[in-house]
């Protein structure tokens, strides 16, 4: 039997493969997800898939990039 427990930002869950952590989606990771949704995923080589970089870059941009201020400067 698995057991479910959160802490914060985090869920534990213990038993059957042992001891994971599983972290909840930031409204940015969300943001991206909801402006990729419906479009083809990576072809042409996965990862070097210029035309899917070019969507993911538009997303983040589109998104506010909020990822990007979180440092100070």
């Amino acid at each position: 039997m698995v057991s479910h427990k959160r802490l914060g930002g985090l869920e534990i869950s213990i038993g059957g493969g042992g001891l994971r952590f599983k972290k909840r989606p930031s409204g940015f990771n969300i943001c991206i997800g909801n402006a990729l949704r419906g479009q083809p995923g990576p072809t042409h080589g996965g990862r070097y898939d210029k035309g899917f970089q070019a969507k993911f870059t538009a997303a983040v941009h589109s998104c506010g990039g909020r990822a990007a201020r979180t440092k100070k400067e």
